[in-house]
């Protein structure tokens, strides 16, 4: 199934100049490290957060995370569905975060999308497309060797399948660990 959309839009994911994905587990420090990347940017930086922040864990979470890239030269952008839409500067960096909330915001949603794998891809060409660097954080939510429900196991599916697109078609792929990135596809 993804190899039908991978050859489809094949012509429009090379229009941006560099793609990054950065994988990891949870607390790794692959923020931080798509943040320094982005800094090395000399593009206008756009945060573009995808969590929603229900309760107030959620609210402290989304303050935390605002009050750790105070100074750093981000515009923050909301959206946790769509971001193919998002009105941004050609030329600009963007780092998207994250895949996993983006997933789950689309699967969960009272009106879920048909093909989230399709919708989902689709946003990241378009919002590709109009970028000059692109950097997306995915998360590490393979290799806990659970078992889960078939609803879980099909997020699961889900975000494997964007990620392996994404992974193929970027110029740089990071696995962040214990705070140490390690390189493990480059483009040139």
């Amino acid at each position: 199934q993804c190899n039908i959309w991978r050859n489809r839009n094949e012509a429009l994911w090379k229009v941006g100049i560099m793609l990054t994905l950065i994988i990891g587990g949870s607390g790794s420090g692959k923020s931080s490290f798509g943040e320094e990347l982005a800094q090395k940017s000399n593009s206008k930086l756009y945060y573009l957060a995808t969590m929603i922040p229900y309760g107030d864990e959620g609210k402290r979470r989304v303050e935390r995370h605002l009050k750790l890239r105070k100074g750093k030269g981000f515009e923050t952008i909301e959206e946790y569905m769509d971001i193919g839409n998002i009105d941004i500067p050609y030329g600009s960096c963007v780092l998207l975060e994250d895949l996993p909330n983006l997933v789950a915001n689309n699967m969960f949603t009272k009106n879920p999308q048909k093909d989230i794998n399709m919708f989902i891809v689709n946003g990241i060409v378009q919002l590709y497309n109009k970028v000059e660097n692109m950097i997306i954080i995915t998360g590490d939510v393979f290799s806990d060797g659970e078992k889960y429900d078939s609803l879980t196991n099909k997020y699961i599916r889900i975000l494997a399948s964007i990620n392996n697109a994404v992974a193929e078609k970027a110029d740089r792929v990071y696995e962040v660990v214990c705070g140490i990135d390690i390189l493990l596809k480059r483009e040139e």
